[in-house]
């Protein structure tokens, strides 16, 4: 069962939109007689709404639709801003950013950014064709829609990184005769993506019949976009909003047992987004027991289970907000409740927020939720909150539904108003079954994408003959024909890492100064924890004069567990582990034979299958002076040679990243060791 979400958890897409004017009137030593930035703003508010309230016609948004208000930005600068959360459609921040698009096209003195949850979502469909100059961390004021293009902004071929403030940003735009505009690869990504719009919004609809009782039909004939919270309050629905769905007060109202007049059913043709008749339709959901339901055999179930959905759906939405009004008697009663259950009270954020700060100043003094004295503080609480500025905008805008539901309800409405000409038929929901064939495309267009990227990065020349590859870096002509690793330098390189000093910080190298180990010291402790050196002392392994840091606290504390560990093994030792310490004569005897009782484990197992062995494969990498010895004195077959596996499992890992970054790439980075990127490497006679 879906919960409810709070509102800032949707996915939204916000937009800034600032004019020249503007700016050139905030930056004016004296403004004149000229009108404030505010009175421009609102004026240029209306044009644009007047441009692109056409093309809204009939759309039905998610949650909310295109708006702009006039706002002021922390640096001081007046523009219109506008934030629409758009949920699980994602078609709807498309759409927006086609009517941004468009009005710039009209208002060609005006600078646009839009965002959303992940950030510059621009530059995220373009990926493959921005420049590399621009990277997410000085990507913040350089992304801009200005006279129907994409503009890129920086101060110059030379700037690298550092800030850009909008005003500088909209001044290049201004003032750079096209500079800034962003090539023509970048133009088509984005492009790309809004093609076929607006038309594409009204592919994006979905018109089903639906057997409604009278009041849901007669909110719909005056409010179609009210269709939006009722399937959204349905989708997200918990415990509580179930309840009240069972009662059906509000738009299923019973006379004396029976249904009054307005709760005669009526077929009406419903539209709503695509993802809404999803959410709506693919959810199980039984009828409450008041609600008419005619026979699954019946023709008119699908349209009478949709609309009991719809209706209980807008029962919730209608009981949620209007816990709103009153004298808050409810509310704090909800928030008792609700606050013990772990859930956030009234379905407020605000409210969320405010109580969270409560307690972190200490407000309830500790004292146990539900007492006598937790409850007055809480209602107290709940008493402050509501004459705060955030319940005040939160309230109004939870209580603006209901209130034009209201004024709906009370205008003359009846069965009749609905019946007389016929319903067009319900659009066909073929997509929600063939949406197969569409993943495929859009997969295939995405590798396309990326392999027509990995081809300009491999091969593109530049000036000097050279091909680019990985990051952009020249590779001298000719160099593809090298090998791409040096065998025996891998592995030295992976060793003389492995042989650097580590601490809980990390690998530490020489220059460093890190903390050193006496480990000759160490393993005779070792043995004598083990049980191996009766006749050792029994002193800490961390004593001052073996280690270069003054003790601490958590030095004591790891000592109290080491003299644990050896009382406890003095009681006994697991038979495996005492075998083989007891016939280690040294430390390299001990991790002599340590190592060989694991190959024979590890024989032992499907694990072993996994290894590459000196015998099935002949690496690049030569087996070490001590398994040649090992091969020579002990019948061993199939003993693992590390170098060979480690060298094999990372040039595997390193070949399938193909060329892009990488566990593989990052790991041998750090050891100082950089291979070549394989897509740049030129097939040769064979074709390998």
């Amino acid at each position: 069962m879906a919960t409810a979400m709070a509102a800032d958890e949707l996915e939204s897409v916000q937009y800034a939109i600032y004019s020249d004017g503007v700016c050139l009137l905030s930056s004016s030593p004296s403004p004149g007689p000229h009108s404030s930035p505010q009175e421009l703003l609102y004026e240029l508010r209306d044009a644009i709404f007047c441009h692109v309230q056409p093309l809204l016609e009939g759309y039905i948004w998610q949650h909310q639709g295109f708006n702009l208000e006039v706002s002021k930005s922390k640096s001081g600068l007046w523009h219109l801003a506008g934030c629409t959360k758009f949920g699980d459609n994602v078609e709807d921040e498309w759409f927006i950013v086609y009517l941004l698009k468009r009005a710039t096209v009209k208002f060609r003195d005006i600078s646009i950014t839009v965002r959303d949850n992940d950030g510059e979502f621009l530059l995220i469909e373009a990926a493959y064709v921005i420049p590399r100059w621009l990277k997410p961390e000085n990507s913040l004021n350089r992304v801009f829609l200005r006279e129907g293009w994409v503009h890129l902004v920086r101060r110059g071929p030379g700037e690298k990184s550092g800030n850009l403030g909008v005003e500088e940003a909209v001044g290049l735009m201004r003032n750079g005769g096209g500079a800034t505009k962003a090539s023509e690869d970048v133009q088509e990504a984005i492009a790309k993506r809004i093609n076929g719009y607006p038309e594409q919004a009204r592919v994006n609809m979905h018109k089903a019949r639906c057997l409604v009782p009278v009041p849901v039909a007669q909110v719909l004939r005056h409010e179609p976009q009210m269709v939006s919270l009722a399937v959204d309050a349905f989708y997200r629905r918990d415990i509580d909003a179930m309840k009240a769905a069972t009662k059906l007060e509000k738009f299923l109202p019973v006379q004396d047992g029976s249904l009054s007049s307005n709760g005669d059913m009526v077929e009406v043709l419903v539209t709503m987004s695509r993802a809404m008749y999803a959410q709506l339709y693919q959810q199980m959901f039984a009828a409450p027991r008041k609600y008419p339901m005619p026979g699954v055999a019946d023709p008119s179930f699908k349209a009478a289970e949709l609309g009991m959905k719809l209706t209980c759906g807008f029962e919730m939405m209608y009981w949620e907000r209007q816990r709103f009004e009153g004298d808050g008697v409810d509310m704090i009663n909800e928030a008792e409740k609700l606050k013990q259950e772990d859930k956030a009270p009234f379905h407020d954020p605000g409210w969320e927020a405010y109580y969270k700060r409560l307690e972190k100043s200490g407000y309830f003094r500790d004292l146990l939720e539900g007492s006598r004295e937790w409850k007055q503080l809480l209602q107290a609480a709940v008493a402050d909150y509501r004459r705060t500025q955030g319940f005040a905008a939160t309230s109004a805008d939870m209580q603006a539904p209901i209130k034009r539901v209201k004024e709906i309800l009370s205008l003359p409405h009846s069965a009749a108003d609905f019946t007389g000409s016929p319903l067009p038929e319900s659009d066909s929901d073929a997509w929600l079954y063939d949406g197969e064939g569409d993943l495929a495309n859009a997969i295939n267009e995405r590798q396309a994408e990326i392999d027509a990227h990995e081809s300009r990065r491999a091969m593109r020349p530049n000036q000097a003959g050279s091909a680019e590859v990985g990051d952009g870096e020249p590779q001298p002509a000719g160099a593809a024909d090298e090998p791409l690793y040096d065998p025996q330098e891998l592995i030295q390189g992976i060793q003389s890492f492995m042989s650097k000093i580590s601490s809980y910080e990390g690998a530490e190298f020489p220059g460093d100064e890190a903390v050193s180990l006496n480990t000759s010291r160490f393993m005779e402790e070792l043995e004598s924890a083990l049980g191996t050196n009766e006749t050792a002392d029994a002193k800490d392994i961390y004593d001052d004069s073996d280690w270069d840091t003054e003790p601490d606290d958590d030095d004591e504390e790891m000592a109290d567990d080491d003299d644990e560990l050896r009382a406890s093994n003095s009681l006994g030792n697991p038979a495996g582990v005492s075998q083989i310490a007891r016939s280690s004569k040294s430390s390299d005897d001990f991790m002599e034979e340590y190592s060989e009782a694991l190959q024979r484990e590890l024989q032992g197992s499907s694990l072993a299958k996994s290894f590459e062995t000196p015998e099935i494969k002949d690496g690049p990498a030569k087996m070490n002076d001590q398994a040649q010895q090992k091969e020579k004195d002990d019948d061993n077959d199939g003993i693992v040679d590390v170098d060979i596996n480690l060298v094999t499992s990372l040039l595997q890992s390193f070949m399938n990243q193909e060329g892009m970054p990488g566990p593989a790439s990052n790991l041998l980075g750090a050891m100082g060791i950089k291979l070549k990127d394989p897509s740049s490497m030129k097939p040769d006679s064979s074709g390998k």
